[in-house]
């Protein structure tokens, strides 16, 4: 075998040219791609609050029948991007509840990022899963910067008490 004196060896390693290329791929695909991850961080924002307002509706429901009494999900300070609480004791707060457990069933902290527009501050079900006062509540769930790129959603619920969720449109409508 035979070995090169250090000064005939390759040497290893980029040029100075070839990391300033790479750089410069990396910071035009940056450019391109943070648009659209943003637009993709709203749409999931949007989603997830209207998936959490949908599964708690779902579980207050359920519980109702369970328990063959009235449960109530109830908007914090009247707004629900502020959370909401599931309880089985009527009027009771969100704050109420962090005090004191009793009869709460499901807290859920704001939302961030995440618009609701409801036509409603509660709704309470009966011991048969419908809804107690014959309303039928929508809440419509977008981003805070009401982006025309994300889908807006909408929580409905029908007249037996079970919610669903639909796509209506855009969130810049």
């Amino acid at each position: 075998m035979r070995i090169l004196p250090t000064h005939i060896r390759p040497t290893r390693g980029f040029t100075l040219l070839e990391l300033m290329v790479t750089v410069a791929v990396a910071a035009i695909l940056a450019v391109i791609a943070i648009p659209s991850f943003t637009s993709f961080i709203a749409g999931q924002q949007a989603k997830t609050g209207a998936h959490d307002l949908f599964l708690d509706l779902l579980y207050a429901r359920s519980e109702a029948i369970k328990l063959n009494d009235e449960v109530y999900v109830t908007a914090t300070d009247n707004d629900w991007a502020n959370g909401w609480v599931v309880t089985t004791i009527s009027g009771k707060t969100y704050a109420q509840c962090t005090a004191d457990l009793n009869g709460c069933m499901k807290l859920q902290e704001a939302i961030p990022n995440v618009t609701f527009a409801a036509t409603a501050t509660s709704v309470t079900y009966r011991g048969n899963g419908r809804i107690a006062a014959g309303t039928a509540p929508t809440f419509t769930v977008c981003d805070s910067k009401a982006s025309g790129s994300v889908p807006k959603r909408v929580v409905r619920m029908g007249l037996t008490g079970r919610p669903g969720i639909i796509l209506d449109g855009d969130c810049s409508s």
